[in-house]
């Protein structure tokens, strides 16, 4: 009788062999497969294949750049930006209205109002976990602290709306965490591949020119070979129309698919610097689109949906220029028999001319330009301020007329902000990417025993310092969520209504509202008055995350201390803290039992006395000497 076999769901003597998985071979599409010695050639085809076919989008960043108001580079990596020679820029003798770098600005100036910052969300009850992710809070606040990193962030936002990608990127140098800007140009990746939007690309190279001295740094068992290589100027044949001493680098990385892990490499075109395994699901890059695109892996920018209205609007002014050059000064008529001699005109007063025959000189002042060119140039300027959704009074820095009340001009604020809602979720979201691959270049980091420096975090009076062993946390122990840092209305006038509103409607209590209004002249006044408070805070925090027990003392605030014990000691017991921490939380709060001042004694009450009798008279015997005649 035949046997059945489970595992393979056949009928037979003998388990039948498996076919063996198809090994990938190596060629000029998989580079990631390719040996040491073929990797660089291997990586510079594919991306020559790329550039030459991606020639388009780069003339389209010229010219986006060109029409914010920018300078253009001559070269730069094999891309043939400007054929003259030198930068070009802007037309000088012309009159101009920039509406793409007006828009540009107003929405690059709304969005620095919010500074977003990531917050760690754990997704267990541990408490350990919990102080973890706290502490990777402030680890994460601290780097974007120390590399100034909402001054960047503005500044990739407006690349966004000039180029259609606003791209930064971190790293770890010297031990400590790094942020820079990556020019959208600098980013190749095949349309093929990325067809179907960012989340298909699984290949991306990014060219860099980099110092030679830098590179040396960064690899000095390589260091004979880089300061012998070609630089940057000899590789685009530029050697006439640059003196830096820069080389190209192309850094190339592979995503992991299935069970294939993913690759990291940097080359040269003759050198192999670094290779690695790349486990992340997502490229080291901060990648903001102003517009994303139906398909393909770049967006689309504010200044290309303005290209139209900007160029219509710049025909115009040309018109209306021209008009005014050619018609701005009067006519004068005369008649072939007037016999005027035309040296009599001039400017003096009271200058007498003669003339013959029956027609005098007429002096005629045309109309310089019809008064439907003015109505259609302002038409254009009004549609090119509509389609990104900016308010044109706005941008002047004047308030809308009829918007008077404080109220009034934060319900308009509202409208502003719902129409760049989804403008405003890509800002917050590229800091979320910032602070995941933060995480995940110091975590590498560390576990393959490099330098990494730990972060100073400011405070309101001291600066705390964080090391990254005590805050690192694996993927899925946290999820990542994004708050802003102010919500509330710059300027003092909306702020204050805007928090003594939540205090009247009992969402805020007075203390939490000195906290939010952060002024700086009441900034001592607040530290002063929430000094107990936040003292409590510290010893309270101490005994939870570092076991240090600190007696409470009868000077304290004997009330709020008692309050925030109990709710220490319930979040304790509800996240798991152990019990030698909660027994501390106990004491601390039975030593407050103690310092609290005793009730006084109650006073015995006594029995009211007996009433004296009521008096009588002898020769009244009837009548009550007490009752009023």
């Amino acid at each position: 009788m035949k046997s059945l076999d489970y595992n393979d769901f056949t009928i037979g003597e003998e388990k039948k062999a498996q076919p063996a998985k198809k090994q990938l071979l190596y060629n000029p599409t998989r580079w990631w497969l390719a040996t040491d010695d073929l990797l660089p050639s291997a990586i510079m085809n594919q991306v020559a294949t790329i550039i030459k076919a991606d020639s388009g989008r780069i003339d389209s960043y010229n010219k986006y750049a060109k029409l914010y108001g920018t300078f253009t580079p001559t070269f730069w990596n094999g891309y043939g930006l400007a054929n003259s020679g030198k930068a070009v820029g802007p037309v000088q003798d012309r009159l101009t209205y920039n509406i793409v770098q007006s828009c540009t600005d107003t929405l690059t100036s709304m969005m620095v109002q919010n500074k977003p910052k990531p917050m760690f969300l754990t997704s267990a009850g541990d408490s350990t976990v919990q102080r973890r992710a706290k502490k990777l809070d402030a680890y994460c606040y601290g780097t974007f602290y120390q590399n100034k990193l909402y001054e960047l962030g503005p500044i990739g936002f407006r690349d966004s709306c000039v180029f259609g990608e606003g791209i930064i990127h971190p790293y770890i140098q010297a031990g400590k965490m790094k942020y820079e800007r990556v020019m959208p140009y600098e980013i190749l990746t095949d349309y093929l591949e990325s067809h179907s939007g960012p989340r298909a690309t699984k290949t991306l190279h990014r060219l860099k020119n980099i110092d030679r001295t830098e590179l040396c740094e960064a690899f000095p068992e390589h260091r004979d070979a880089i300061w012998t290589m070609p630089g940057t100027a000899y590789f685009i044949s530029a050697s006439n129309r640059s003196i830096g001493d820069t080389v190209t680098v192309i850094e190339s990385w592979r995503l992991p698919v299935g069970e294939d892990p993913g690759l990291t490499t940097i080359i040269t075109p003759d050198l192999l610097l670094h290779k690695d395994v790349y486990e992340e699901e997502f490229f080291p890059f901060s990648i903001q689109r102003y517009c994303p695109r139906l398909y393909g892996f770049y967006g689309q920018s504010l200044a290309e949906q303005l290209v139209p209205t900007q160029f219509e609007i710049n025909r115009t002014l040309i018109s209306i220029q021209r008009s005014l050059y050619m018609g701005g000064t009067h006519k004068i008529f005369l008649h072939n028999s007037s016999k005027v001699v035309k040296s009599h005109f001039d400017n003096l007063v009271g200058t007498i001319i003669t003339y013959s025959g029956d027609k005098m000189p007429q002096y005629v002042v045309p109309q310089l330009v019809q008064p439907e060119i003015y109505a259609h140039l302002n038409s254009m300027i009004g549609q090119g301020y509509q389609l990104p959704g900016i308010s044109q009074m706005g941008a002047t820095s004047m308030k809308t007329p009829g918007v008077n009340s404080g109220r009034a001009m934060r319900t308009e604020q509202n409208i502003n902000t719902q129409r760049h809602q989804t403008l405003d979720q890509g800002y917050q979201n590229a800091y979320v990417d910032l602070a995941q691959i933060t995480v995940a270049v110091a975590r590498k980091q560390y576990k393959s025993g490099g330098d990494l420096k730990p972060v100073k975090i400011p405070g309101k009076r001291f600066i705390e310092t964080i090391d990254w062993n005590d805050c690192s946390l694996e993927d899925d122990q946290f999820v990542l969520q994004i708050y802003p840092v102010s919500k509330l209305p710059n300027d003092p006038e909306g702020r204050i209504a805007t928090v003594t509103e939540m205090m009247e409607g009992g969402l805020m209590s007075p203390e939490v509202g000195r906290r939010v209004l952060d002024f700086p002249d009441l900034e001592a006044e607040e530290n002063l008055a929430n000094a107990s408070q936040d003292y409590l805070h510290k010893i309270l925090d101490d005994i939870v995350d570092h076991g240090k027990y600190t007696a409470p003392e009868p000077d304290d605030n004997l009330v709020v201390a008692k309050k925030l014990c109990l709710e220490y000691l319930a979040q304790g017991k509800l996240n798991n803290l152990s019990d030698k921490k909660i027994q501390m939380l106990r004491t601390f709060n039975q030593q407050i039992m103690i310092l609290e001042p005793k009730p006084a004694p109650e006073q015995p009450v006594q029995a009211p006395a007996d009433p004296l009798p009521t008096p009588t008279s002898e020769l009244l015997p009837n009548v009550n000497m007490a009752a009023p005649v």
